[in-house]
């Protein structure tokens, strides 16, 4: 008789024990499940408040919340949803895999959580459906695709739509980056019903203003508008709509938080809120396409109250509550600080461009703060500058900067693109005094912003063998081709910084040369 190894995890008040190997857990995605608690125990309160005003009569916190983990793998997310978010609370924790259910129920005993959390064995879009076709609707609907550690949510979004109560909560996962954040076209097409922009890491879209070559960076932002998009669209099938609360760019993944409502006035609207974007270029007389990506949600990332009493929940915890609480703060801070302007640029991407030295972030900010112009970071790149003013003004801060560290004459020698941009005038001359007071908030008091690897080896992991399933090289997942700042052999997914700043540069020339 095969002995089996057996796993136990301690993770927030929750406790699993599991054959080693035979469920997929990953210990790297406890922030996720940190997030999700946090996220979940506010939106809980702002549900009841808003079922309370439509009924115009007092609701009770005592509403008992229906939940769908429909993936559950281990079932860990269920059963610390179950013992800490406020109650009462009725639980479905559902699997395809025999042997993962059957680890949930004597979990479910190990945990005494008989009655909150309840097992169920299926395919979930057939659980989904059944409940939104019984007209009894899940409240909260979490896809994480456990099984999968590259998968995509999409096969479940059309039912999960369906099933979510009015003002429910969707709780997303999706890890494949390689296909929403890379050079899958036909992949990202089929799954997401989006065209990606090519060249990723750094998916640049080249607009000409009066001159000037803009670089809009965001591999992040654009996998988070995608998958916001393919909800919207798959919502407004049925009359419904999306309001993101919170769309979050963490590690390996994207991770979005949107409550959907039923209004077919406003799901007709959502054309609005999406989209295209095409790189184009003069040919004589016509201009041309030379490649479209989209289409992309153009509407808000997060809604600023949520996140605010997210981010108080966060702040009235502690490392007790939550192991990750550190990074949940600062990230969720950064969040808060984030201006609701599309897309971002990056610093070292616009001194590339003209070939200058990148300055410290604080004189830039200087720069920008004795304009009065609005900018802040995103948290999905440390790097990152959102600014809500015309492109003109952030070319002429960095040919000011071209002034106080200028580029060599060889750098500039074969580069059309940054003689052109540094030959405009400037209509303002940047001011780069250091201003202390032009700093984010989140950068002043030293919060973990941007997480480094936490462990050796760290990421997805592999595929969980499961029930009556022999392992064999054929189901091992190998190594993502998705990884920051490398270039796998055979992969055109994902480049270093450097060299696609090359690229760029080179791209952009040819592009000038055709126009002149």
């Amino acid at each position: 008789m095969e002995t089996v190894e057996s796993n136990l995890i301690k993770e927030g008040k929750a406790e699993i024990v599991f054959p080693d190997g035979k469920v997929f857990y990953n210990n790297v995605q406890e922030f996720n499940r940190d997030m999700s608690v946090a996220a979940i125990t506010t939106w809980r309160e702002l549900y009841l408040a808003q079922k309370a005003a439509k009924k115009l009569k007092k609701q009770t916190a005592g509403d008992e919340i229906r939940i769908l983990e429909a993936l559950s793998a281990t079932g860990l997310r269920s059963f610390r949803y179950a013992k800490e978010i406020p109650g009462p609370l009725s639980i479905i924790a559902n699997d395809f895999d025999s042997l993962a259910v059957e680890q949930i129920k004597n979990n479910i005993k190990h945990n005494d959580l008989e009655g909150t959390v309840i097992p169920s064995i299926g395919d979930a879009n057939l659980v989904m459906h059944q409940a939104a076709s019984t007209n009894t609707k899940f409240d909260v609907v979490d896809l994480t695709r456990c099984k999968d550690p590259y998968g995509s949510a999409s096969p479940f979004i059309d039912a999960a739509v369906q099933c979510v109560s009015e003002g429910g909560l969707l709780c997303i996962t999706c890890t494949d980056m390689a296909v929403l954040a890379g050079g899958q076209y036909d992949a990202c097409w089929a799954k997401y019903g989006t065209m990606p922009v090519p060249n990723a890491s750094y998916c640049h879209e080249m607009a000409c203003n009066n001159g000037d070559f803009i670089y809009l960076s965001f591999i992040f932002l654009k996998a988070l508008r995608a998958v916001l998009n393919c909800i919207q669209t798959s919502a407004g099938r049925y009359k419904r709509y999306i309001v993101p609360l919170a769309s979050c760019s963490i590690d390996f993944y994207v991770r979005v938080f949107v409550q959907v409502f039923t209004s077919p006035l406003e799901s007709k609207g959502a054309a609005r809120i999406t989209f295209d974007r095409y790189k184009i270029a003069k040919q004589e007389w016509f201009i041309i396409a030379q490649d479209v990506g989209g289409p992309f949600w153009s509407g808000s990332l997060h809604n600023k109250t949520f996140v605010e009493n997210w981010l108080n929940h966060i702040k009235i915890s502690s490392i007790e509550n939550y192991k990750t609480h550190s990074r949940m703060l600062g990230m969720v801070t950064v969040i808060s600080e984030e201006l609701d302007v599309p897309f971002y640029y990056t610093l070292p991407t616009l001194c590339a461009t003209i070939h200058v030295s990148c300055p410290p972030f604080i004189k830039i900010c200087s720069a920008l703060y004795s304009q009065n112009i609005k900018f802040s970071i995103s948290h999905a790149n440390p790097s990152s500058l959102k600014v809500d003013a015309n492109p003109q003004v952030i070319w002429d801060i960095m040919r000011s900067w071209a002034i106080v560290s200028p580029p060599t004459a060889k750098s500039l020698e074969k580069d059309a693109v940054a003689k052109k941009i540094l030959a405009k005038e400037k209509l303002v001359l940047a001011d780069f005094t250091e201003i202390k007071e032009s700093e984010p908030k989140s950068r002043k008091i030293k919060l973990v912003r941007f997480q480094e690897n936490p462990e050796k080896d760290w990421g997805p992991k592999a595929r969980a063998t499961g029930s009556g399933r022999k392992k064999h090289e054929g189901d091992e997942i190998k190594t993502s081709n998705f990884e920051y700042g490398k270039k796998r052999a055979g992969d055109d997914s994902i480049e270093c910084e450097t060299t696609l700043k090359k690229e760029k540069i080179g791209n952009a020339s040819e592009l000038s040369k055709q126009e002149s």
